[in-house]
């Protein structure tokens, strides 16, 4: 009965001591897991602002921009790529952050504020991020489930054009938010058209884009450019900046379609 009682007091002591290094490595885990975010959240960060500077130094800085300056543009963006990737890495079913990883591989400047919020959206769903669970608020999660971020850029000869006429600053960059229940059907299938995959959900980060054509490949990519718009977004209707991207949307498809018969023929 003694050798009982001490095998049984031994148990009890072994699982305790392996409770605690469990709780030690999820603890480990968890923080190693928000380093991760946060060096991909901060290296992100940096390129935003140093790309919001380098804008408001000349409207047309990318065309001029010195050599040491795009040097450090360049490691800026690799370490993006690089702390990025760590997440990819760790997280291979992350398609959508994968996506948006391509895309600002591409263009950096256009697709940057997109990326940011992919990582923030991933956080705001990491199990193990938060030491404390935020709450939730289940009375309007049903009503945010189509509301879509839109984004967009502003024309650089409009935002002078607006610098001498008025006086009024435009940033470059904008994002709007959008039900699409109150988007028309054709704007809702230009969108899907460039944005949806097979086996997966509609992103909720939209950048607006036009189609073109890519003689590589001999065919037209919806998601071709980023569009830029020619009005003021604080005093334009979320629904006009639509129906004016709609319009670009249209004149440019046929464009395209113009240049891949010609190539075709």
């Amino acid at each position: 009965m003694l050798i009982k009682k001490e095998e049984t007091l031994f148990d009890k002591q072994k699982t305790a001591e392996e409770n605690k290094w469990q709780r030690v490595e999820e603890k480990t885990e968890r923080e190693n897991i928000r380093k991760i975010y946060k060096k991909a959240i901060s290296a992100l960060g940096t390129f935003i602002a140093s790309e919001r500077q380098r804008e408001d130094t000349s409207l047309d800085w990318e065309k001029s921009l010195p050599v040491k300056k795009q040097e450090k543009r360049d490691g800026e963006i690799q370490n993006v790529i690089n702390r990025v990737s760590e997440l990819i890495l760790r997280y291979p079913s992350h398609e959508n952050l994968k996506n948006d990883l391509d895309v600002f591989i591409l263009s950096p400047n256009s697709h940057a504020d997109v990326l940011q919020e992919s990582l923030i959206q991933l956080i705001k769903n990491e199990d193990g991020f938060f030491l404390t669970k935020p709450k939730q608020i289940s009375d309007n999660t049903s009503k945010d489930k189509d509301i879509y971020s839109i984004f967009f850029k502003i024309d650089n000869e409009f935002r002078k054009e607006q610098l001498i006429m008025s006086g009024i600053s435009i940033s470059t960059h904008h994002n709007i938010s959008v039900s699409f229940k109150e988007i028309t059907q054709s704007q809702r299938e230009k969108i899907i058209k460039t944005y949806y995959r097979e086996n997966s959900n509609l992103q909720k980060n939209i950048t607006l884009k036009l189609p073109t054509f890519s003689k590589k490949d001999n065919e037209i990519k919806f998601d071709g450019m980023r569009w830029e718009a020619k009005s003021n977004p604080l005093e334009t209707d979320i629904l006009d900046i639509l129906t004016s991207w709609e319009k670009d949307f249209n004149d440019a498809l046929v464009e395209a379609k113009k240049k891949k018969d010609q190539f075709s023929s």
